[in-house]
């Protein structure tokens, strides 16, 4: 291999592959990969089709159908961190000699793209939960970024950061939350990193005691493999200057082991957990306004039918009764003729109030018509008359109110039938 001595200290890895497929000669970088993964002596085409191989291919213009090849391929090797490589190959001397350059930043971002799509796409083509949406991004960082090997994600639900999402510590930490405060001391880099969205590492004891402490002092609880954190790397999830979440990625063994070109792979996750966050709460938005009365706040008509439905199925489940009152305002046409409509309007938002504020928690109140309101209670048997005279007491008109107890095979039109002449027979008598 006369004029290759040269390349021994190149940057990129260099191979020569002989007649047979095997390594004839390599660079220094090149073998000492080689070694690591124990192919000195392996027939690298057969190893690029074996699925369980630390090489895999993963692109090649034009395909690699026989030895000698010209051309460019891409190869992935398995580890931790997974590499992906660009080769140019050329016959040379009955071989083929492959020129190699890394493009792993480049594959790691393509792929935190890919997976915001795929999550995204999942949004309108099939019901998820939030949080394993949240999840599957945050396996993916894990997977994808050099150094990570554990991880959390922290949503702002308004009032509080909870946790969603979790690789590597304990699934009994899911749910838990803490304060935006709290959150933002955790984090430790200022207000002005934190709505820009810039990444910071903690390392060694300072991220293990800052970590103990965001969570203990709230929950008083064994906190996983916290206690074994090396580096913490948190990335700030922003939109429009506000922190939606934070995308937290840990190694459990090095504390160098992010590289800056990592942190650049976590941040570029960040932006596209963000885009992910933002289509979410749009879309939950939407929904809202969908099963969402606007005058009063309460669900709608098709708030009720999909409530009714899951509060059947619960109490088939804890073989509990299900009553369904409803509920008509009397005398709202009176002011709105009197007072005007805005009058009415007022009236009406009263109504919705009185549920809202002197239901029990659980149950769930909807405005249908007009002037027409349900309320559904799991386990109210005995209780519908002190319920509604106490709704009644605080309105300034007076409400009729007919209950009625589910039965299994019932439809939300035959309970609402009966609700209905219930109602009317507590309606007073027209003067």
């Amino acid at each position: 291999m006369v004029g290759l001595e040269g390349f021994l200290d190149s940057p990129q890895i260099i191979v020569w592959l002989n007649s047979q497929g095997r390594i004839g000669w390599a660079n220094r970088l090149a073998q000492e990969g080689a070694s690591r993964l124990g192919i000195e002596e392996r027939h690298i085409p057969s190893l690029l089709a074996r699925r369980e191989s630390p090489l895999r291919l993963v692109g090649a213009e034009p395909p690699v159908t026989r030895l000698p090849y010209q051309g460019y391929c891409t190869l992935l090797i398995e580890g931790k961190p997974r590499r992906w490589h660009r080769f140019f190959c050329q016959p040379y001397a009955d071989g083929t000699l492959c020129f190699g350059m890394d493009v792993s930043d480049l594959y790691s971002k393509a792929l935190a793209y890919q997976t915001t799509l795929e999550v995204l796409s999942s949004l309108f083509t099939r019901e998820a939960r939030f949080e394993d949406l949240l999840q599957h991004v945050l396996e993916t960082a894990v997977e994808v970024v050099p150094g990570a090997q554990a991880g959390s994600i922290w949503y702002y639900t308004g009032e509080q950061f909870r946790l969603a999402a979790q690789v590597g510590f304990s699934p009994e930490l899911l749910g838990i939350s803490i304060s935006y405060e709290e959150e933002l001391k955790w984090y430790g880099a200022g207000v002005e990193a934190w709505r820009q969205g810039q990444p910071r590492l903690l390392r060694g004891t300072e991220a293990i005691l800052r970590s103990v402490q965001a969570l203990r002092e709230e929950h008083n609880l064994e906190v996983g493999r916290i206690r074994e954190l090396k580096v913490t790397l948190c990335v700030p999830v922003v939109m429009g200057g506000e922190a939606l979440a934070t995308l937290n990625l840990d190694n459990l063994e090095q504390p160098d082991a992010f590289t800056p070109e990592a942190v650049a792979i976590a941040s570029h996750f960040g932006l596209q957990t963000a885009v992910l966050l933002y289509g979410v709460l749009n879309r939950r938005s939407l929904a809202e306004l969908a099963h969402t009365d606007p005058l009063t706040g309460l669900g709608n008509r098709r708030a009720l039918s999909e409530g009714f439905a899951r509060m059947r199925a619960q109490a088939q489940r804890l073989d509990k009764p299900v009553t369904v009152i409803f509920w008509d305002l009397d005398g709202l046409k009176r002011v709105n003729d009197q007072h005007g409509h805005a009058a009415g309007d007022q009236v009406l938002r009263e109504v919705a109030s009185a549920l809202q504020t002197l239901l029990r928690h659980g149950d769930r109140a909807y405005r249908i018509g007009g002037d027409e309101f349900v309320s559904l209670h799991l386990d109210l048997e005995g209780e519908e008359h002190p319920l509604i005279e106490r709704v009644r007491a605080a309105l300034p008109l007076r409400i009729s109110a007919g209950a009625t107890r589910v039965f299994a095979p019932m439809s939300l039109e035959e309970v609402l039938d009966q609700a209905d002449a219930q109602m009317y027979r507590d309606k007073p008598p027209k003067r």
